[in-house]
């Protein structure tokens, strides 16, 4: 039992890192940057965006272990708890961003 606590830990804690990571998607980096002209724009929709595309996949991958009669994997739970988390935290820390202006998000001057 330790050792699944262990390892969905170790894969929650990769999800946050790709969910991050997932802000700066090149392919819908892209799109959104050039509708929008604004990567305080184009950021949070690019993580949203890649956020959705992983629960769905998370869904499937769910309602398929749900149809053998199986519970599903731990490790694909953690995998997925993190990326959700990491994405709203790039999410998050870009909307705080570009609502401090041009002075600074820290230190507001």
């Amino acid at each position: 039992m330790f050792k699944k606590i262990v390892k969905f830990t170790l894969y929650t804690v990769g999800g946050i890192n790709l969910g991050v990571a997932s802000a700066f998607c090149p392919l819908f980096l892209a799109i959104f940057f050039a509708l929008s002209n604004s990567l305080y724009v184009a950021l949070p929709l690019s993580a949203g965006l890649c956020a959705l595309i992983v629960t769905a996949i998370y869904l499937l991958h769910f309602y398929r272990r749900k149809q053998e009669h199986d519970s599903p994997d731990y490790r694909v739970s953690g995998a997925y708890v993190g990326f959700v988390l990491g994405a709203l935290a790039a999410i998050v820390i870009v909307i705080t961003m570009a609502s401090a202006g041009p002075e600074g998000p820290i230190t507001g001057y």
